[in-house]
């Protein structure tokens, strides 16, 4: 009769590659947002439509990032698209859009 049992845990992650990779596009349409509404900021004030607009956003990609984000761990290495984001539409969309940015 067997003294020892082995057990096996499987674990559920969240902190994987792709979430680390839409994390990582988050942070660089903030500093692209930031700088966009810096430049309507000195040219147009606070009162301008497009600046309010781009607060909102700013706002919301802040929320994502302390909330489900907070938990992801900031992408170690290559920073390049996986086939996940070719084939599930999810991260599809955010890449598509993403690269409608053209930021890199």
């Amino acid at each position: 009769m067997p003294s020892k049992v082995v057990e096996i845990k499987k674990i559920t992650t969240l902190d994987i590659y792709e979430n680390q990779y839409v994390k990582f596009m988050l942070k660089n349409i903030l500093v692209r947002i930031k700088l966009i509404k810096d430049n309507i900021l000195n040219i147009y004030g606070e009162e301008n439509e497009y600046f309010k607009s781009l607060v909102l956003f700013e706002n919301r990609i802040l929320r994502h990032l302390k909330g489900f984000f907070s938990n992801i761990s900031d992408i170690q290495g290559k920073k390049s698209m996986s086939l996940i984001f070719k084939m599930s539409s999810g991260y599809k969309e955010v890449y598509y859009y993403y690269m409608m940015l053209n930021i890199d």
